[in-house]
């Protein structure tokens, strides 16, 4: 990150050729002593000096970042085997009524034939009596009309083909 200025360290000529060798070249100091004519311990000290100067650099940058705050960790006031059971419970809530839905009266209502027993009957005679084996009977309605369905809530018109996309 030095050579490529992103730490604004300043070392001196000596320094950079100690702090290339050893840490981008990866050389020992025997190498470094036979290149630059210094001392093993000329060349110890300087390396001793750019780690410090890093170090005060990255120390001063450590005392400005946020300190993460202690996370106080509480138990729960239910313990595991209840708050399973609980949500199992509500599962099945939720699947009853999901089955029990289509069948509330209010959904029905619309199906139910209007005359009451006499037309029922009526209907049943044209079937011989019985009800087919697909228990369906189709009734001729003696409503005045049927009112068309509202378009989906959107405001969006259809396409001419007749798709609408959702």
């Amino acid at each position: 990150m030095y050579f490529q200025e992103k730490l604004p360290v300043k070392l001196s000529y000596v320094q950079a050729s100690v702090l290339l060798c050893i840490g981008l070249q990866n050389q020992n100091i025997s190498y470094i002593q036979g290149q630059m004519k210094l001392e093993r311990q000329q060349i110890l000290s300087q390396f001793i000096k750019i780690m410090k100067k890093f170090y005060k650099y990255l120390n001063g940058i450590e005392s400005t970042l946020p300190r993460l705050k202690d996370i106080v960790m509480e138990p729960l006031g239910v313990s595991v085997d209840e708050d399973l059971n609980n949500a199992a419970k509500q599962v099945e809530d939720d699947m009853k009524s999901k089955v029990e839905a289509p069948f509330t009266p209010e959904l029905l209502q619309r199906y139910a034939i209007d005359g009451g027993e006499s037309d029922f009957e009526t209907v049943l005679k044209h079937n011989g009596g019985n009800i087919p084996t697909g228990g369906l009977i189709s009734v001729i309605s003696s409503r005045s009309g049927i009112k068309p369905e509202k378009e989906n809530g959107s405001g969006k018109k259809r396409r001419k083909d007749n798709h609408s996309h959702n």
